[in-house]
């Protein structure tokens, strides 16, 4: 169910229509959505911009990753000791390649996904994660593929 955000206007069926269409295929041009509606493009347009400016939605570029020159993926588990993780978050936060950085409560300190062209890219990472103060271990269990990657984060 779609819950529009306190003090705003209650979603009609057009914008779920719009927010569905542009979930399914988010390079959807405004013709296209208009024409598939029966409304014209600024109608479409002033619904999106609506819907944005409402946070009902966010329009934001998703990176492709292969595309990008990453062909390797990991979830990385680092294992820390004598150091906050607070410290050991903020060096980890600077290494390019990790996609995700969480604080686990117990062992492992973190859980990671990373990204590198290659193979030996993965490696290297894994090294500079072991040169952070507090690291004590790294391990990392590389994807062998990847059948399903999803984007969107909450329902509309």
């Amino acid at each position: 169910m779609i819950h529009p955000m306190k003090n705003e206007r209650p979603l009609d069926e057009l914008d779920r229509d719009i927010l569905g269409a542009l979930r399914a295929s988010p390079q959807e041009t405004n013709k296209a959505l208009a024409d598939r509606f029966g409304v014209s493009e600024v109608t479409i347009a002033s619904r999106i911009r609506a819907l944005e400016s409402e946070r009902v939605m966010k329009v934001m570029a998703q990176r492709d990753f292969r595309a990008a020159g990453y062909h390797a993926f990991a979830n990385v588990d680092v294992y820390t000791a004598g150091r906050p993780v607070e410290a050991i978050a903020k060096e980890l936060a600077k290494l390019d390649g990790l996609t995700l950085i969480s604080i686990l409560m117990g062992d492992p300190s973190f859980a990671l996904m990373a990204m590198a062209p290659d193979l030996a890219g993965l490696q290297a990472l894994a090294e500079d994660i072991g040169r952070i103060k507090g690291v004590r271990s790294v391990e990392l269990t590389l994807f062998a593929e990847i059948l399903k990657y999803r984007s969107d984060f909450v329902n509309l």
